[in-house]
Parts: structure tokens; C-alpha cells; sequence
């Protein structure tokens, strides 16, 4: 794939921006999130395992991912290991190697078939106040 001379310039000058903001959190922002920073912090890493299983089974092993890709993995890759080594070695909080085999397992599953009435497109539709049934 090839990128424009224009469109790579504009990649540069986003990622240049985005490395110059950093995190920017005032010491009033962080009283007063300061009540849910776990449980968002959790959800959060729930949504990072779930998008990088997602993205690990989505991918074969042929495939190659563009440079700038690859370097978001290793990025985000590297900040996790940080985070977990910070955990382990400051914190003294173990941190379990969960089962990936299984984890990768359930992502590769069929969606359950469910037999119950309770999804849309069940039941009847009203247009106009007239009540029609489910073709």
C-alpha cells in the first residue's frame, strides 16, 4: 500500500502532536476522579483485552501490518509491560498469566443461537398509529 508524500506528512505532524500533549491531568482533575480511578481503570483494561483478542484472531499469520500499526502494538505493548512490572516490583500485587489458549479460544466461537422472543423484530410494528403485523 502506498501513502502519499502529503498523507505521510500529515501521519508525522499527527503523531508529533499527540507525543508533545502527553497526559495533562491537573492536581483538581485527579481529586476529583479520584472516587471511581479504579473501577475506570479496570474498565479500561477490559476493553484493551478485549480489543487486542479481537485483533489477535481477526489477523493470520501471513498478514503484515503497516509500519505505523505495528509500532501502536509495540507501543501499546510496552506500556502494558511497564504497567504490569510497576504492579509486581513497586506495588507488590501479584499479577496472574491468565489461560491465553482459552482466551483466545472463546473468540474463535460462534455466537449462541438464542431461542427466547426477547430481540428486536419480534412482536408487532405501529406506523402512523396503525398496528401492523411482522412480515
Amino acid at each position: 500500500m502506498k501513502i502519499s508524500k502529503k498523507r505521510l506528512q500529515k501521519i508525522i505532524k499527527e503523531e508529533l502532536e499527540m507525543a508533545n500533549m502527553g497526559p495533562k491531568v491537573g492536581y483538581n482533575d485527579a481529586i476529583e476522579h479520584q472516587d471511581n480511578y479504579n473501577e475506570s481503570s479496570k474498565e479500561k483494561l477490559l476493553r484493551l483485552a478485549t480489543n487486542a483478542l479481537g485483533l489477535f484472531s481477526s489477523l493470520d499469520e501471513s498478514r503484515e501490518l503497516e509500519p505505523w500499526v505495528d509500532a501502536k502494538v509495540k507501543m501499546a505493548d510496552n506500556y502494558i509491560s511497564k504497567i504490569k512490572k510497576h504492579l509486581e516490583s513497586e506495588m507488590q500485587i501479584e499479577v496472574p498469566t491468565p489461560d491465553m489458549s482459552q482466551a483466545i479460544g472463546s473468540c474463535n466461537k460462534e455466537p449462541e443461537d438464542s431461542n427466547d422472543n426477547n430481540y428486536a423484530g419480534s412482536g408487532n410494528f405501529y406506523y402512523n398509529g396503525q398496528e401492523g403485523n411482522q412480515k
